[in-house]
C-alpha cells in the first residue's frame, strides 16, 4: 500500500485505463534540457520536493520584483537628483555671468570716469 502512494504521486490511472508518468526535464552545463522519464528510486523526486523547489521559486520571484521595483524607485530617485543638480548649476552659471557682466560693465565706467576727469592735451 505504501509503494502505491509513493507511486501515486508520479503515475495516475484515468477512468479510460490510459496512465501518466512524470516526465523529468533537466539541463546539462551547455543549457541543453534533458528528458528522462525516470521510474527508479533513486532517481524519483518526492511530490513534496518539487512543492518546496515550487514555494521557493514564488519566494524567489516576489524578492526578484520586489528588488526590481526598489532599483527602479532609486534610478527615479537619482534621475530628479541629477536634474535638480543640473539646475543649481544653472543657476551659479547664470549669476556668474550676470557678476562678470556687472564687473565688465564697472570697468568701463571707471575707464569712461577717468577720461573725463583727465586734464586735456593742447
Amino acid at each position: 500500500m505504501a509503494e502505491h502512494q509513493k507511486r501515486s504521486h508520479w503515475h495516475a490511472t484515468e477512468a479510460d485505463g490510459s496512465s501518466h508518468e512524470m516526465v523529468l526535464r533537466t539541463f546539462d552545463r551547455n543549457g541543453v534540457a534533458k528528458y528522462s522519464s525516470k521510474s527508479g528510486s533513486r532517481s524519483r523526486v518526492k511530490a513534496c520536493e518539487v512543492e518546496q523547489i515550487g514555494r521557493r521559486l514564488t519566494i524567489l520571484e516576489e524578492d526578484t520584483r520586489a528588488m526590481k521595483k526598489a532599483l527602479f524607485d532609486s534610478l527615479e530617485e537619482r534621475k530628479n537628483l541629477v536634474y535638480e543638480i543640473n539646475q543649481q548649476f544653472q543657476i551659479i552659471n547664470k549669476s556668474h555671468e550676470l557678476c562678470n557682466e556687472v564687473a565688465a560693465l564697472m570697468a568701463s565706467l571707471e575707464d569712461h570716469d577717468e577720461t573725463l576727469h583727465s586734464p586735456k592735451v593742447k
